[in-house]
């Protein structure tokens, strides 16, 4: 639960969001059990993308 401070991204949103622009760098989107990324390189980018985006919330 998200207190008054707190902010929780709609991850079903931002993940389309990531696909179209990882899809566009050519990213590897295969995934793995969990939903996890086939590629660290997709993996990183992809808590990059949710960090940066909790980040403009915050601001």
């Amino acid at each position: 639960m998200s207190g008054p401070n707190n902010f929780e991204p709609e991850f079903a949103a931002e993940s389309e969001k990531f696909r179209m622009d990882a899809a566009k760098k050519g990213m590897c989107l295969d995934t793995l059990p969990g939903g996890f990324y086939v590629e660290q390189r997709t993996q990183h980018a992809w808590a990059e993308w949710i960090r940066r985006v909790v980040r403009e919330q915050q601001s």
